[in-house]
């Protein structure tokens, strides 16, 4: 029996390393793969690091969607879990949405795993 599926991503060799660096810089990228995959967002928490780097966690009302930036590596560390078949991400949509956002020749890294 299946409750459920977890896209793990690893985002690497990110050159534009001030999306990396706060918040409002790469939330945008999570706005856009909330819209995107009509993900039902019950609340958001943040934790900014000093000097810079980012942990996102969007509760959704399925599971979650959440990020860790590595700025010094260029790395965003992301996963997305649901319970709801209807909102698992095609590949191919959510690689072009990262693509779009870091407009440079990033490394992605992808595995869906059922659960």
């Amino acid at each position: 029996m299946t409750i459920g599926s977890h896209v793990l991503v690893n985002i690497k060799n990110i050159t534009d390393k001030e999306k990396l660096k706060f918040m409002y810089n790469i939330k945008p990228l999570f706005v856009e793969i909330i819209h995107k995959f009509k993900l039902n967002v019950a609340n958001y928490c943040h934790k900014q690091f000093t000097p810079h780097g980012v942990t996102l966690l969007y509760l959704l009302t399925t599971s979650h969607l959440s990020c860790h930036t590595f700025v010094e590596e260029g790395v965003i560390a992301m996963d997305l879990f649901t319970c709801d078949k209807s909102q698992v991400p095609d590949p191919d949509e959510l690689k072009k949405i990262i693509y779009a956002f870091f407009d440079n020749d990033i490394i992605i890294e992808m595995e869906l795993i059922e659960r």
